[in-house]
């Protein structure tokens, strides 16, 4: 998994204190990233996906850039 930037979601803190502060900064721009440059950002919820799916068998590919991942993380659940 080769991620670019990755928004933390559903509480996720970083253990490195200016990485949280990073992010407080950036949570407003996100969704202005995600439309700019969409192969650039993902969330931690879809790189987890992604990372079920990968193990369950949808994954075809062993290095997996930001547009890969997102694909694969949109998937759902076993990547159906």
């Amino acid at each position: 998994f080769r991620p670019g930037y990755i928004q933390p979601m559903k509480g996720i803190k970083s253990k490195t204190a200016w990485y949280n502060a990073m992010y407080v900064v950036a949570k407003p721009l996100y969704f202005i990233f995600k439309a700019l440059a969409p192969n650039s950002v993902t969330t931690t919820v879809t790189i987890g996906q992604a990372m079920i799916n990968c193990v369950a068998g949808n994954g075809e590919k062993k290095v997996l850039d930001v547009r890969e991942i997102n694909e694969l993380g949109d998937r759902g659940i076993g990547g159906l």
